[in-house]
């Protein structure tokens, strides 16, 4: 492909951080040194921060669930600003492309202040020409709206970008409006053989690409 833009999904796909949202709650109930049970975890499986928080409160923490749900967004903030960690060779990969002349930028579900100081934390941030989050414009990656606005964004075509993304809702989302997929394995999606046949080009490490 003779690309001139790239668009770039965050969580999964250039930061390591879905074990972090795995395991936020697990840890949280760690530090409260309270045991889940098995329908807790099944519930927790789910469950936004907001829900979460509210039965916390209910049934196992004396706090009120704005306490709680303060809390919890509290660590998943220093995670993004303090603890992320990029994946492998995506960082060579970027900087590339960056060469090379293509402009980039992060589409993102997370926040965009999230996003910009992972982003800044892994010495990445000033590779992107912009950083679109689904929160801040009010949209969500089950339509292709967000990676349009990029296009906008990057002053590209269609035809001269392409995406990477990591989860499946994603890859069909960005497929469904046209755009060529790169998908990148990621241990905690359940469905890879699903991504595979629907991405453009599937890998598993960014030096495939290198």
């Amino acid at each position: 492909m003779n690309i001139k833009g790239a668009i770039f999904d965050l969580d999964g796909t250039i930061i390591d951080s879905m074990p972090m949202w795995y395991s936020l709650y697990g840890n949280y109930l760690a530090e409260a040194q309270i045991e889940p049970t098995e329908e807790l975890l099944d519930f927790l499986r789910h469950a936004s921060i907001p829900v979460a928080a509210k039965r916390f409160s209910e049934t196992i923490i004396p706090r009120t669930a704005e306490e709680i749900e303060a809390e919890l967004y509290g660590h998943v903030a220093d995670y993004y600003k303090n603890c992320a960690t990029v994946r492998a060779n995506v960082d060579k990969l970027i900087k590339k492309l960056h060469s090379e002349g293509i402009k980039m930028c992060v589409a993102t579900a997370t926040e965009s202040g999230h996003a910009k100081n992972a982003l800044s934390h892994i010495g990445l941030l000033e590779y992107f020409c912009d950083v679109l989050s689904c929160k801040d414009l009010g949209i969500e990656k089950n339509r292709p709206d967000i990676y349009f606005e990029a296009l906008n964004r990057l002053g590209v075509g269609q035809a001269e970008a392409v995406v990477f993304e990591d989860a499946l809702h994603a890859v069909e989302t960005a497929k469904s409006g046209g755009f060529y997929v790169v998908a990148i394995y990621e241990q905690t999606v359940e469905d890879h053989h699903r991504v595979e046949e629907l991405a453009d080009r599937y890998i598993t490490d960014y030096n495939e690409l290198l």
